[in-house]
Order: structure tokens, then C-alpha cells, then sequence
């Protein structure tokens, strides 16, 4: 009977956990998929200060959220978005808008696939 319910308690333990792994992911990711959107929306209007604002917010946002995210998500699409904001970087030094907005966009579905991959959906429970 005990071993029961110590079976019964590890697993409404690791239902927890998951949950609140789920709830995580979206509340450390949501952000910064919108600042890397507006970022992009801001370079292409032609204000480089919002869109290095936007960008170092979502870069600062990402990394400091790193250890949660290496825990959960597969690294590789992760080392992908690292790669994808080092390029965002380069391209609002060279100052070049289209490339900036189209770069920040790509980012910000990759940083939103990440939190949609570990969200709690039914897809994602087969």
C-alpha cells in the first residue's frame, strides 16, 4: 500500500513539474518573440534606436533564460536562434532595414516554435 502511494505521489509530482514546465516556456518566450517582431517592425519604419532597443531586449531576455530552456528544449534549433540573433546584430550594424526585419522575423517564429513545441496543447500529449 505504501508503494502505491508513493507511485500515486511521484506522479501527480511530474504532472506538476510538466505543467509548470509548459507555463514556463511560454511566459520566457512569448516576450521575446514580440520584442525581435517589434524590432523588425521598428527598422522597417526607420527607427534604429527602437530596433536595437527591441533587439538587446530580446537578446538580454533569451540569455538570461538559457539554463531553463537547455532543461527542456532540444539545443539545437536553440544554438540556431543564438546563430540568428549574432546575424541580427550584424545587420543593424551594417544598417540594413530589410535584411534586420526580415532576420528579426525568422527569429521570432523560431523562438515561438520553441515555447509552441513545449506548450501545453493536445498535439503535443500524442
Amino acid at each position: 500500500m505504501k508503494r502505491s502511494r508513493f507511485g500515486a505521489w511521484l506522479l501527480i509530482f511530474l504532472l506538476a513539474v510538466s505543467l509548470l514546465s509548459a507555463w514556463a516556456m511560454e511566459q520566457v518566450h512569448a516576450p521575446v518573440a514580440a520584442d525581435l517582431e517589434a524590432a523588425g517592425q521598428a527598422a522597417l519604419s526607420g527607427s534604429w534606436d527602437r530596433a536595437a532597443a527591441h533587439m538587446n531586449a530580446a537578446s538580454n531576455r533569451w540569455t538570461r533564460w538559457q539554463g531553463l530552456r537547455c532543461c527542456f528544449a532540444d539545443h539545437g534549433p536553440s544554438e540556431q536562434i543564438d546563430a540568428a540573433l549574432a546575424e541580427l546584430r550584424q545587420y543593424a550594424a551594417a544598417g540594413e532595414p530589410t535584411a534586420f526585419a526580415a532576420a528579426a522575423a525568422r527569429t521570432a517564429c523560431q523562438v515561438e516554435a520553441i515555447w509552441q513545441a513545449h506548450g501545453l496543447k493536445w498535439w503535443n500529449l500524442l
